[in-house]
């Protein structure tokens, strides 16, 4: 990619991921895998804007409310992970308590996501804070973007996953192996 290229390549991918989000928050008939969707993609652009970091882009701000819509989105998840995980232990061993817990689980779960809805409807709150970001990233001077702030931010993103590799590596912690993946 010749250098005049990487600023509207990135800028692209910015809107492409930005819009991605937008449309996994739009309420659906699976809102889990939505919520799922959702936070995956957040992770997507905030892994773009770390190897963006040492360029003439402006991205902390945008990071950090990139980070807060997906924390808003954390209680969501884990309430539905739970109940996919005791599915999972149900069916590798059938046995009467699993059916209530995975129900018990099941009915938390949609009240996580009835509070949630109650607090936000439709998202609506998500969404509007998703329209300032991508009119942050919009407003970035890409075209600035060079093969040299490309080189040196995958060289940084190179170094801290080898960093996080020992780390989780020495320590064997679930965080630490997560952290890494």
């Amino acid at each position: 990619m010749s250098p005049p290229a990487i600023g509207p390549a990135a800028r692209a991918l910015a809107d492409r991921e930005c819009r991605a989000i937008a449309a996994a928050l739009a309420l659906q008939p699976d809102v889990h895998d939505a919520v799922h969707r959702a936070r995956k993609t957040i992770r997507r652009l905030r892994a773009l804007l770390a190897v963006l970091e040492s360029s003439d882009l402006e991205t902390a701000r945008t990071d950090a409310s990139l980070r807060r819509l997906g924390q808003g989105l954390s209680a969501l998840r884990d309430a539905h992970v739970v109940v996919e995980t005791c599915q999972h232990l149900a069916a590798q061993q059938p046995a009467p308590p699993w059916t209530e817990v995975c129900r018990r689980l099941m009915a938390r779960r949609d009240v996580v996501l009835a509070r949630a809805l109650a607090r936000d409807p439709a998202f609506a709150r998500r969404h509007a804070a998703l329209l300032r970001i991508a009119g942050e990233l919009q407003a970035q001077p890409w075209d600035a973007l060079s093969g040299r702030d490309l080189r040196r931010g995958l060289a940084r993103s190179e170094r801290r996953t080898a960093k996080a590799e020992k780390r989780a590596a020495r320590t064997g912690d679930p965080q630490d192996l997560h952290r890494w993946r």
